[in-house]
């Protein structure tokens, strides 16, 4: 509901400006696209005794390894005279499954818990499943100025933009060994992973079209942008089933460990679209709908660390890491201008 308020105080002040000479323009885009991101691995197999004859691959899964392509919306408004001024909401989620199956003869070694290092472990003939969700939201204010030269036109454009971003990774691994002195444990363990950014700045792009018959045109998008925001970090890791170290009882739902980051920094995007566009006019009405394939980039959009410990003497260092988000899809659009 605060995103429908948001939209609509802005569509006021525009809708002001239509007693002049200008166009005002409303849109709506039906996007279905596809989000991958880099180190998101969760987990990978590890051999036990001789290796099989038929190994499978010993890279990493990846919590994105399930994604699909799903859908969202972009929703807009614009008024335009000898330049133009548009306002648009992107609203685009999807959630990605992924198992790495038990096999005989190997085992599987977790990769997302902070404290793996610290206590190594590794789940012998047990499955690992992940679940990643993406929320992702863009407010976008923007001018623009079009130059025409007959058939063709270009369209420079300087805006700002706000982000909202919310991922967040849960991680089953069962079951798990853990090497508790002087007694060993066996059970299930949760790994749930947040990684939120919230920020704004300054978008500045340029849109090319070519009308080559009957208002039937090519065209081209792009933009660049850079927000500074918050970054909001947090791992924790929960025993499933009951667990013991020694004479100590730990039931379900016990934390074992956490960690939080939470700090400022740039976070850079670029967007490219491309594709067909048809325009007309019914009476007092101009009609456009339009056909493009999208992709977006959100460099370093995956913060975090991770512990390491390569000798497994006890002592856990922890080490930071990005990752790049990528959205990219088909992208839908029916517009009407008065």
């Amino acid at each position: 509901m605060k995103k429908i308020f948001f939209i609509l105080a802005l569509y006021l002040p525009l809708s002001l400006l239509a007693g002049g000479r200008g166009t005002v323009t409303g849109f709506a885009d039906f996007l279905l696209w596809k989000a991958n991101e880099e180190n998101l691995d969760y987990a990978e197999w590890s051999f036990f005794g001789a290796q099989p004859p038929t190994a499978p691959s010993l890279l990493p899964r990846a919590a994105d390894s399930g994604a699909h392509y799903a859908p969202g919306y972009r929703l807009g408004l614009s008024y335009a005279r000898c330049s133009d001024i548009s306002v648009y909401w992107t609203h685009y989620s999807s959630t990605a499954t992924s198992v790495l199956p038990a096999r005989p003869g190997m085992g599987i070694i977790p990769l997302f818990p902070v404290s793996n290092s610290g206590h190594p472990f590794v789940n012998t003939g047990g499955s690992a499943r992940t679940t990643w969700k993406l929320n992702y939201n863009i407010a976008d204010l923007e001018v623009g100025h079009v130059m025409r030269k007959r058939e063709v036109q270009f369209r420079p454009h300087l805006g700002v933009r706000v982000a909202w971003i919310h991922q967040n990774v849960n991680a089953l691994y069962t079951p798990i060994i853990f090497p508790f002195s002087p007694t060993v444990s066996v059970g299930n363990l949760l790994s749930k992973n947040n990684n939120h950014f919230c920020g704004g700045g300054l978008r500045i792009g340029g849109d090319g079209s070519w009308n080559f018959w009957r208002g039937f045109s090519l065209f081209g998008k792009s933009g660049l942008s850079l927000l500074y925001g918050k970054f909001n970090v947090l791992r924790r890791e929960f025993f499933v089933t009951p667990m013991t170290a020694g004479a100590v009882a730990f039931p379900p739902g016990t934390q074992r460990d956490a960690a939080a980051m939470r700090f400022y920094g740039m976070s850079p995007a670029a967007d490219l679209t491309g594709g067909m566009s048809w325009c007309g006019r019914c009476s007092c009405v101009e009609v456009k709908i339009s056909l493009a394939w999208e992709c977006q980039i959100w460099w370093s959009q995956n913060r975090g660390y991770q512990s390491t410990n390569p000798t497994f003497n006890g002592v856990s260092s922890s080490v930071p890491f990005t990752g790049h988000l990528t959205l990219q899809g088909l992208t839908a659009r029916f517009g009407i201008g008065f």
